[in-house]
Order: C-alpha cells, then structure tokens, then sequence
C-alpha cells in the first residue's frame, strides 16, 4: 500500500488560478468594451458629438 503526502496549505492552489485565468480575461474584456460602449452613449448623448467622432475619441485615447 502507497502512502499518500499530505498538501500543505500553499500547495494545490497554483492549479486553480491557472484554471481562472482565461475567464478573468473574459471578464476583463467584456468589462472593456462594456465601458466602451457606455462612453459612446454619454459622449453622443451629454457632449453632443456625433457617433463617428465619440467613437474615434475612445479608440484613440491612449
């Protein structure tokens, strides 16, 4: 019979961060364009600039 170590508690938890990485990405990427796009309606909406030149202003915002 094989005896089984034990995790400490730092161990195990690499694995798991690894695993969520691709949808906190997913996350971060739609909270982007989310904000985006909110941006878009209050520069059209509140500052009266047209939809082609809010929408350039938030692309070429560095």
């Amino acid at each position: 019979m094989a005896m089984v170590e034990e995790k400490g508690p730092a161990e195990g938890k690499a694995c798991s961060f690894i695993e969520m990485k691709p949808f906190a990405a997913l996350l971060e990427r739609m909270a982007f364009y989310g904000i985006s796009s909110n941006l878009v309606v209050y520069l059209t909406s509140k500052l009266h600039e047209g939809t082609v030149e809010s929408s350039n202003n938030i692309s070429n915002f560095p």
